[in-house]
C-alpha cells in the first residue's frame, strides 16, 4: 500500500484503527474486522489487497502523513484526518484510480476466473498458429480440465473467429485506456502480456492503480459473459461466491430452523463462541428483515440497551461499562449491528 491509498481509507469525522484497515484490505474475515469495516464504510474494499503487496511499514507511512499535516493521532491506535488531510483526500478521489466494481468483487472469485480466461485465450491463440508446444498459463487441475473440455466442445472452423469477436465486443464496451490495458494483459502466441509495472510505464497510472483497473476489468468481463449468454458461460462455473462463508450459512439455517446455539455447537463440534460469530457475520451482511434479532435480543434487553446507548455514537460504545449481567458481548455486538442497519 502507498500513502495515497491509506489516506483514502481514513476519515476526518471518525477515528480509525490502522491495524483494522490493514486486516480488512488483506481479506481477514474476523467479525471484528467485518463489523468495523462496515462502520468505516469501507467494507466493500475487503480483500482488495490480498493479491497485491500488503500494507507494509504502516507506522512509517502514518508518521509521514502526520508530518505532512494530513493526519493526527486520536489515541495510541486510532487516527483521523486533519482539515488539510480531508482536502487532500477529496482531491485524490478525483486523481487516484480506485476500483469501481468492488460491490461485485465480493461476489466473484476474480483470480480463478482470470486464470481460466487467460489460459483459454492462450490455447486459442496457439491453436490458430497450429502450435502445440508451449508453456501454458498456470491453472489448477480442475480449471485446466474445464478449459480443455470447453476447447474440445467448441473447436471448429468458427471457434477462433468466435473468440476474436467476443473479445472485440468486450473491448468496444470499454474506454480506450481500459481496452488497451486489457488487451495487453492477454497471453498468446509469442505474446506474454505486460506486467503491472510495464503497463504503469506505458499509461498514466501508478502500479497500484493498474492493479485496481485490473480488478475492474475482470469483473466487467464476468458481467459481460453473464449478460451475453455466450458459449463462454462455463468459465463462470464456481466463480460466483457468497459473501457469507458456508459454515456461517449452515449455522444460520440451523438457527432459523429452531436449533439453539448450544445444539448447533454440539451437532457440528464447534465452540459456542464460533456459532455466535457465525450469527454475527450473517447479521452484518443480511438486511434487517432477513435476520431474526428478536430470537436473540428480548424486548427488555433492547430497552435496556436503548437507555444506555441510544444518545451515544456507536463508535464510542463501551461494553466494559455495561453492567448488565445477562447481556454478554455477543448480544452487545448484535445490538450494535441492528442499530447500524
Amino acid at each position: 500500500m502507498n500513502k495515497k491509498l491509506l489516506l483514502l481509507m481514513l476519515s476526518n469525522k471518525q477515528p480509525r484503527r490502522l491495524k483494522l484497515i490493514k486486516n480488512l484490505l488483506d481479506g481477514k474475515r474476523t467479525v471484528s474486522t467485518l463489523f468495523w469495516g462496515s462502520r468505516y464504510h469501507i467494507l466493500e474494499y475487503s480483500g482488495m489487497m490480498k493479491n497485491f503487496d500488503s500494507l507494509q511499514n504502516e507506522d512509517k507511512l502514518i508518521n509521514e502523513l502526520i508530518n505532512n499535516g494530513y493526519v493526527f493521532s486520536y489515541n495510541k491506535y486510532q487516527y483521523k484526518l486533519t482539515n488539510k488531510g480531508k482536502q487532500k483526500k477529496d482531491s485524490l478521489f478525483e486523481s487516484f484510480y480506485l476500483p469501481k466494481e468492488l460491490s461485485y468483487g465480493f461476489d466473484y472469485d476474480i483470480e480463478k476466473f482470470k486464470n481460466r480466461f487467460l489460459l483459454l485465450i492462450q490455447v486459442t491463440s496457439e491453436y490458430s498458429y497450429h502450435n502445440s508446444s508451449y508453456y501454458p498459463v498456470q491453472a489448477d487441475f480442475y480449471d485446466t480440465n474445464l478449459i480443455k473440455n470447453l476447447f474440445h466442445k467448441y473447436k471448429n472452423d468458427n471457434f477462433i473467429d468466435d473468440i476474436y469477436s467476443f473479445i472485440k465486443s468486450f473491448l468496444s464496451s470499454l474506454d480506450e485506456d481500459k481496452a488497451n490495458i486489457f488487451a495487453n494483459l492477454l497471453i498468446g502466441h509469442n505474446n506474454y502480456g505486460l506486467t503491472y509495472e510495464q503497463l504503469s510505464n506505458r499509461y498514466n497510472y501508478s502500479k497500484m492503480e493498474i492493479y485496481f483497473i485490473n480488478i475492474d476489468l475482470w469483473i466487467l468481463m464476468i458481467k459481460f459473459i453473464e449478460n451475453s449468454n455466450s458459449f463462454l458461460n462455463s468459465l463462470l462455473e464456481n466463480i460466483v461466491q457468497s459473501r457469507i462463508n458456508s459454515s456461517a450459512r449452515r449455522t444460520f439455517y440451523e438457527f432459523n430452523n429452531g436449533l439453539t446455539i448450544f445444539a448447533i455447537a454440539k451437532k457440528y463440534n464447534l465452540k459456542e463462541s464460533t456459532v455466535k460469530e457465525h450469527l454475527l457475520e450473517n447479521a452484518i451482511f443480511l438486511d434487517t428483515e432477513q435476520f431474526p434479532y428478536d430470537m436473540i435480543l428480548s424486548d427488555n434487553e433492547v430497552a435496556i440497551l436503548n437507555k444506555k446507548y441510544l444518545n451515544q455514537s456507536i463508535d464510542f460504545w463501551n461494553f466494559n461499562k455495561l453492567d448488565i449481567a445477562n447481556i454478554d458481548f455477543f448480544k452487545f455486538r448484535l445490538y450494535q449491528i441492528m442499530r447500524i442497519k
